[in-house]
């Protein structure tokens, strides 16, 4: 892979059908159309030279609170935590090689979430 994206222009009525087959599949597995969730993807959500939290925002017309896969480490991954019980959040979304690194820092230290539910 040369690691750039290809670019497939999509029509605003693409864009809608597209989340609307989402929240069709969440609601069909439990999850209910406007439930805030933690979405952890590849783009850069934050400025990679931060250095303290927040290491996420919030978008809200998708009810996402998006985390930056670029920050992760032991010590920001404690920040993640905190912020996903104080937003409430019941679900996680994103890609496993960006979610297995979080969660395994959740289980190695025995946390558990306030809200978290699974489906």
């Amino acid at each position: 892979s040369t690691g750039s994206s290809l670019i497939f222009p999509q029509s605003v009525d693409n864009v809608r059908d597209l989340w609307a087959a989402f929240w069709r599949f969440w609601n069909r597995i439990g999850i209910e159309y406007g439930t805030r969730y933690a979405d952890f993807g590849s783009r850069t959500i934050v400025p990679p030279n931060q250095r303290k939290p927040p290491f996420w925002r919030e978008c809200q017309p998708l009810f996402q609170i998006k985390f930056s896969a670029f920050h992760g480490n032991d010590e920001n991954y404690m920040a993640y935590f905190k912020a996903i019980n104080d937003y409430g959040l019941t679900w996680i979304h994103g890609y496993p090689s960006c979610i297995m690194p979080f969660a395994s820092f959740v289980a190695q230290n025995g946390l558990t979430f306030d809200n978290l539910s699974r489906p």
